[in-house]
């Protein structure tokens, strides 16, 4: 069984990172990611870290969605993705924002079944200064 629980930055800490999100989560800093207007944390039954997701606002009505997923969460991606499905429209935002890497089949294959699409047909060259991404964005009604 897996529980959201409030995010932490400890618990940055304390996930065993997919290798698609190991790099990029060695440069995040768990403090700034505690400013997001609201994050959770996954745990399974044995309190291991599955999965952390947040959303930053970054215009009026308009919010980033961030994820990191630990090696262990692919049994767990039908709850955890039933979870985000429910929670996006409860923000409250209009436009919701999402980068993913370029060349991670699986990665945008779950944008598009949480309903987002792609804005990008060419990847964002080092979007991060060191990977190429692709903005996915998705539309909620006022």
């Amino acid at each position: 069984m897996l529980r959201p629980v409030p995010y932490n930055p400890s618990h940055m800490l304390f996930c065993e990172f997919h290798p698609q999100f190991l790099r990029a989560a060695e440069r995040e800093d768990p403090e700034v990611l505690a400013q997001s207007r609201e994050a959770w944390a996954f745990l399974d039954d044995q309190d291991r870290v599955i999965a952390i997701v947040g959303a930053m606002e970054t215009h009026d009505r308009c919010a980033y969605i961030w994820t990191f997923m630990s090696r262990h969460a692919g049994p767990h991606m039908l709850a955890i993705t039933r979870f985000i499905q429910n929670w996006l429209p409860l923000l409250g935002y209009v436009r919701i924002e999402a980068t993913v890497k370029s060349g991670f089949k699986a990665a945008h294959r779950w944008m598009r079944i949480l309903g987002f699409k792609r804005e990008t047909t060419r990847p964002m060259k080092r979007w991060d200064g060191i990977d190429d991404f692709h903005l996915y964005s998705k539309v909620e009604r006022a």
